[in-house]
């Protein structure tokens, strides 16, 4: 093996433990805009002044129920050859950047955290471990599937009930005390 192609290789199995540093963004280093295609781009400029295009970057929530406008994180985008995408950085606070790109993250975000609300159980069926779930919400009428009830169902201080699905999918009782008095017996052994 030649002097050149160990050094290509050598350079293979760095990129493979490579890890782009997170940074800190705000409005002095980053800015957000719509692609062509209607995708959120972003161009990071880095400390030397140099500017890092991104054609799609995916914000992510990291608090979604608790803090949903802080800890914004930044990432590329999953790619099937190349997993998950990397980590860019992360927005304290959604006004740490302008007005716009605010707007930009806020309508991804709305549609990637998309909670519909209960409004109404119509049903609950147990069997097998699964509890399969017949709701009315603001979205209309939904069925979905959970296991383990007592752990998939989170009352906030604030009496916001949020049930996870067997999907990852999140649901919300805004105020379990205003269901229908048939829908709040359904769950109240859970609450």
């Amino acid at each position: 093996m030649s002097t050149a192609d160990k050094k290509t290789e050598q350079n293979q199995e760095e990129d493979l433990f490579y890890v782009r540093p997170s940074v800190p963004l705000d409005s002095s280093n980053a800015k957000f805009f719509l692609s062509e295609g209607n995708l959120i781009s972003m161009d990071l400029t880095k400390e030397d002044g140099t500017v890092e295009h991104f054609e799609r970057v995916i914000p992510i929530r990291a608090f979604p129920i608790t803090n949903p406008d802080e800890f914004i994180c930044i990432r590329e985008p999953d790619i099937k050859d190349k997993g998950h995408g990397d980590e860019i950085g992360m927005i304290r606070h959604l006004t740490d950047v302008d007005e716009e790109s605010q707007k930009l993250i806020q309508k991804e975000l709305a549609s990637r955290y998309t909670t519909p609300a209960i409004t109404k159980i119509n049903g609950i069926k147990e069997k097998f471990g699964y509890a399969y779930w017949e709701v009315e919400t603001d979205s209309g009428k939904l069925s979905f599937v959970m296991t383990n009830m007592y752990r998939n169902i989170r009352t906030m201080e604030d009496n916001r009930v949020y049930i996870t699905d067997i999907d990852g999918n999140v649901f919300t009782i805004p105020n379990p005390d205003k269901l229908d008095k048939n829908s709040y017996h359904r769950i109240e052994i859970y609450l």
